[in-house]
């Protein structure tokens, strides 16, 4: 995981005390800081009031990813897993236009909660995120069920301008 984000792992060890690991891993801009350097081509990348569903188990990615989508003009219900989602979904909250869904977490992972997603909203726009790309050809290749695909780490414009493709109509994976 740590190779695949662009780190290094280093090891001390000694023996009959133990050993220390040092993870480093490449400085991210959050995704406020990143929006606002767009320039003007963000205007493009607005959204219209559209009520975006996060799923992510990680507290920090849901919060800069709502905040991202948020001050992008989008309405945003986050779900810290795939059983929160659900409830929230079956809840009615509303119109959802399209939910990000991270594949690996806990409880339910991105492929069940996707199916479940599909089968209560099939018109439903899913994006999926993910550290490994198995996780993501899995689900599109054999019942292709989402829309698109982002890698992890994503950067703030690479998350607008994907949803705002799939919202749009002119993204495919």
């Amino acid at each position: 995981i740590v190779n695949e984000h662009g780190g290094t792992i280093h090891v001390e060890s000694e023996v009959g005390k133990g050993s220390v690991f040092y993870v480093h891993l490449p400085a991210v801009h959050s995704g406020a800081e990143e929006a606002e350097s767009m320039g003007p081509e963000q205007d493009s990348l607005m959204g219209r009031g559209e009520t975006i569903l996060v799923v992510d188990d990680e507290k920090a990615i849901l919060e800069i990813t709502s905040s991202v989508l948020e001050e992008f003009g989008y309405v945003v219900i986050t779900a810290e897993n795939g059983k929160v989602a659900l409830n929230i979904v079956d809840s009615g909250p509303g119109r959802i236009d399209a939910a990000i869904v991270d594949m690996m977490m806990p409880i339910m992972n991105g492929t069940e909660v996707v199916k479940a997603l599909k089968e209560r909203l099939p018109d439903l726009r899913i994006i999926t995120v993910s550290g490994y790309q198995r996780e993501h050809e899995l689900i599109t290749v054999e019942e292709n069920l989402v829309d698109a695909f982002i890698p992890k780490p994503f950067s703030a414009e690479t998350l607008l301008r994907t949803l705002s493709g799939v919202l749009r109509n002119t993204h495919n994976i």
